[in-house]
């Protein structure tokens, strides 16, 4: 990934948002940071994370000392977060730029390190709260463990109907593991017959 003087340019001029994010980090930058920082821009939909440039407007290229092996630094960054990230060495009249290009999250899943899934909170990190990742999660289906089975008499007749249908031979289908447990809870139930048994004993 090659990113034109341009572009580097309008991004310089932007303030920082969802896709952008500013270290001066003119010495060294902790790598632990690092992985965080991608896991929130991850978690936002993906972006750049930008070292050797002041992160107020407006904004001056100061070069950073971070990260001397880029290769190795994104080797330990794709490790810890199986994302695809890319680093992109600038050396400017200014100095050397790093940046690091985040893409965004799998869809219905949020990116985790070090114990949490982080997102940013203005100049700093936060970790989400579990309603922001139950949102996340959601993305990829609706929750059927809050659904309300099926009365017994009910599933029983459903599970006959089926097998009358498809035959002798049938089995259970394979399903999205979103059904499974509703599925699961369901087909435990015990049937009719075998309630009215129990209460016929008691």
């Amino acid at each position: 990934m090659i990113t034109s003087r341009g572009a580097l340019a309008e991004w310089l001029a932007e303030p920082e948002g969802e896709h952008l994010e500013f270290k001066e980090a003119s010495g060294n930058y902790p790598f632990e940071k690092l992985v965080k920082y991608c896991a929130a821009l991850a978690n936002e939909g993906g972006g750049k994370m930008i070292l050797g440039v002041t992160d107020k407007r407006p904004r001056t290229i100061v070069g950073t000392n971070a990260f001397a092996e880029p290769e190795r630094t994104v080797a330990g960054l794709v490790e810890r977060l199986r994302l695809k990230i890319e680093c992109e060495e600038i050396h400017h009249q200014g100095g050397r730029i790093l940046i690091f290009h985040v893409p965004s999250r799998p869809f219905g899943m949020a990116i985790e390190a070090d114990g949490a899934f982080w997102m940013r909170a203005g100049e700093s990190l936060r970790a989400m709260t579990q309603d922001e990742v139950k949102r996340i999660v959601l993305e990829a289906g609706p929750d059927f463990s809050a659904e309300v089975c099926p009365p017994p008499e009910l599933a029983t007749s459903m599970r006959r109907q089926w097998s009358d249908f498809v035959g002798s031979g049938w089995r259970r289908p394979a399903m999205h593991p979103w059904h499974a447990p509703r599925w699961n809870k369901c087909w435990r139930m015990p049937n009719s017959s075998a309630m009215a048994e129990s209460h016929t004993r008691r």
